[in-house]
């Protein structure tokens, strides 16, 4: 009996010491850098160009957690998307970090492929350099970011409807 709730103490302290050392909390305040990105498209962005409020997802399609995450990504899309939602003008982008599986889709297939209602402009980012530039530690990883070009929210995987739910929340009083 003590064993187990010495171990159990032991790994609850643990956990509140990783959320403090989240290196995540340092990239608010932090302004995009000024790094160029290519759309699947072929269009190209400049990070620091980005002057009105977004939503910035890095994921990979390699990435076991973004994909169990995605029904609840496009779940944050749709309810952005909602005609009766202040967030209905706020850019939506994703950042595809590394490459594609070999024995899968292309990236431009899968962005050529999604649900017209959940699609959204995707950068490649297969060398990681906007990643790691931007501050991004791991994906899933989605970044608000506010009128002035700086990161004002960050969130992990959403999970369920409650952490998309509390997402939205934040953003929408961020957004104002």
């Amino acid at each position: 009996m003590l064993r187990r709730d010495v171990t159990f103490g032991l790994a609850a302290a643990s956990l509140v010491a990783a959320c403090r050392g989240d290196a995540s909390h340092s990239l608010i305040g932090k302004p995009l850098p000024p790094l160029r990105g290519i759309f699947t498209d072929g269009r190209g962005l400049n990070l620091a160009d980005i002057s009105k409020p977004s939503v910035i997802r890095f994921w990979g399609m390699w990435c076991g957690p973004c994909m169990i995450d995605m029904p609840n990504w496009l779940s944050v899309v749709r309810q952005m998307r909602a005609p009766d939602t202040v967030l209905r003008d706020v850019t939506i982008l994703t950042i595809h970090v590394g490459l594609a599986p070999k024995n899968g889709d292309t990236l431009a297939q899968w962005t050529a492929d999604q649900e017209r209602d959940v699609a959204t402009p995707v950068v490649d980012d297969a060398t990681y350099a906007i990643m790691k530039a931007v501050g991004v530690q791991g994906t899933p990883s989605t970044i608000y970011v506010d009128h002035s070009g700086r990161i004002a929210e960050h969130a992990w995987e959403f999970k369920n409807a409650r952490g998309v739910d509390s997402f939205l929340r934040k953003i929408t009083k961020l957004h104002g």
